[in-house]
């Protein structure tokens, strides 16, 4: 079950929504959505918990659906946001999950006290100039591009307009036919049809509010986070697939090499889409198990 709550106003007035599975607990597993998607993807994640009786929290960012946008936000705005949240449904420990951008907030989670663990899904990494083990894993041309959006918002809001409209349009059939060519798409046909419904919505619950919020989400990924990640000391766990070729597993393996208490699993047979649908029981059942740990 996914229960969308009332919006939640913010102390700067700015609205906030989120979403659980109706488990009443003060503990909880909290989900960072990627880019260019809203927390209606986490739907299967949310009736799993519901499932074992372990409350599974997640919030729209900024700009995201009935969330209000907030212009010039960075990793560590967004982390506020989710303090404020934690605190006003009174949750005291919490494990988080990030997929692809939402990676960066998962971590940015550490940053406050209630959180004891945090798993990553394909995460994004910062790209740091002069730092080259930052690029790992990027060609040229795209080391270029994410250099150019370093406190650029015009070009990265050029860069996502170009493909806007089409995203704004998807259907679910297009999504479903997008993930039937994916080698083990029979194996686990249940789950893509349920998926991409949920992808599909998610991704229109962003791009309905026009391509500015998108672009936002993008900005914030490719600029200074407001933090560093050497301050993050709880475990982290970074699943990532070595077939994906929308953000490459060098992405984790840097953030393995920075963090100081992480464990990289890179799984052969994954991409950027299929791990969040295939090896969901799995990265649920290892967070479930951090959360419960005395």
């Amino acid at each position: 079950m996914v229960k969308v709550n009332s919006l939640l106003t913010l102390k700067d007035g700015r609205l906030l929504q989120w979403a659980d599975n109706d488990v009443q607990s003060d503990r909880a597993i909290v989900l960072h959505h990627g880019t260019t998607i809203s927390l209606d993807v986490w739907r299967a994640w949310m009736r799993f918990g519901a499932e074992r009786n372990v409350r599974i929290i997640a919030i729209n960012r900024p700009g995201i659906d009935q969330s209000t946008r907030k212009k010039g936000r960075n990793i560590y705005s967004d982390i506020e946001d989710l303090n404020e949240l934690l605190e006003e449904v009174g949750i005291t420990r919490f494990v988080a999950i990030g997929w692809s951008g939402g990676g960066a907030r998962a971590l940015g989670s550490g940053l406050l006290k209630s959180c004891v663990a945090i798993h990553t899904v394909a995460s994004i990494a910062r790209f740091e100039d002069g730092v080259p083990e930052s690029f790992r894993g990027l060609t040229d041309e795209q080391i270029e591009r994410n250099r150019g959006f370093q406190g650029n918002y015009e070009k990265m809001f050029d860069f996502r307009k170009v493909t806007y409209e089409e995203d704004l349009a998807l259907t679910y059939d297009q999504v479903l036919e997008m993930l039937s060519t994916l080698p083990q798409y029979k194996k686990f046909e249940t789950e893509y049809r349920e998926f991409s419904r949920d992808f599909k919505d998610s991704i229109y619950n962003v791009c309905k509010n026009g391509p500015e919020i998108d672009a936002d989400d993008i900005y914030a990924n490719a600029n200074p986070w407001g933090f560093n990640i050497d301050e993050i000391k709880q475990p982290v766990t970074l699943w990532h697939g070595v077939q994906d070729d929308g953000v490459v597993i060098g992405r984790s393996e840097y953030l393995a090499g920075r963090l100081a208490n992480a464990t990289l699993h890179a799984l052969p047979d994954q991409d950027h889409i299929s791990i969040v649908v295939e090896y969901r029981d799995q990265v649920l059942s290892a967070a479930i198990q951090d959360l419960q740990i005395p």
